[in-house]
């Protein structure tokens, strides 16, 4: 009797072992490129802008980014409201996620080149940097060059 008795309390410390060491599980962490969308998300409203050397911002009045997507994909969506008739932004386009760097790298879809951003975003701020060489929606001698676009979370 004493041996059977013996055996149930080996058994219920075994059993309470291994249950004591299944942990309650956590879920995955979200791909890179749906935490930094969720980041870019929403409507920006220009800060400052620099062009060519020069501070351009008074002729950006009003200028905002829209970004918009879906968690998941690996196309989103962005449209420029309130830009001057020459601008290094088109109306509206399209942009991926860079493989290597997405945290700070994004690719805009361009009619005639792609054109690499680079990007600091913040919960109020949003900086982007790129090289605009020119394309098809305006006349490039006039916007060409390196740009910085600094915008705060509306």
């Amino acid at each position: 009797m004493k041996w059977i008795k013996g055996m149930v309390a080996l058994a219920s410390v075994a059993v309470l072992m291994v249950y004591s060491n299944c942990g309650g599980g956590s879920d995955p962490a979200p791909p890179v490129t749906d935490v930094q969308l969720e980041k870019l998300r929403g409507t920006w409203v220009i800060q400052s802008v620099t062009g060519q050397g020069t501070n351009r911002t008074s002729e950006y009045p009003g200028f905002s980014l829209t970004f918009t997507g879906t968690n998941g994909n690996t196309t989103f969506n962005y449209t420029a409201a309130n830009r001057p008739a020459l601008s290094p932004w088109p109306p509206s386009g399209t942009f991926t996620f860079d493989t290597e760097t997405p945290e700070s790298s994004i690719t805009r879809n361009d009619p005639s080149d792609p054109i690499d951003v680079s990007y600091e975003v913040t919960a109020t701020q949003l900086t982007l940097e790129f090289n605009y060489q020119g394309g098809g929606f305006t006349r490039p001698r006039v916007v060409e060059g390196d740009w910085t676009f600094t915008f705060t979370k509306q």
